[in-house]
């Protein structure tokens, strides 16, 4: 399983009505593409535990799980994800994303 995990924070000068197409366009592809074996997105949840002075802190996750490399690779290429990408970076203010291979089995995490 291939984990496509998107971290990002909208611009706060979108206008309702983009925050509304930009979440159309996040639906749009999720539905679109086949290849994805579950797709989820949440918003942060902010506590006060000391993890939360890590690092950079973005407002929503998105989740993208795949069954394997390939299906990845032809997420990416897909027309939707195109339109998905093109509203990223017109919508946001900042991004982290990274692909990662999940085990189930901790042991089995090549480190």
């Amino acid at each position: 399983m291939v984990a496509h995990v998107v971290l990002f924070t909208p611009k706060a000068t979108l206008s309702a009505d983009e925050r509304v197409a930009f979440l159309r366009t996040l639906e749009v592809a999720f539905a679109a593409v086949p290849d994805i074996a579950r797709a989820r997105v949440g918003r942060r949840r902010v506590s006060e535990h000391p993890y939360e002075r890590l690092g950079e802190r973005y407002a929503f996750l998105a989740l993208l799980e795949f069954d394997s490399a390939a299906a990845l690779e032809r997420y990416l290429q897909h027309p939707a994800h195109d339109a998905l990408s093109e509203a990223f970076y017109v919508s946001l203010a900042q991004a982290e994303v990274g692909d990662f291979e999940l085990v189930d089995d901790v042991g089995a995490l090549p480190i």
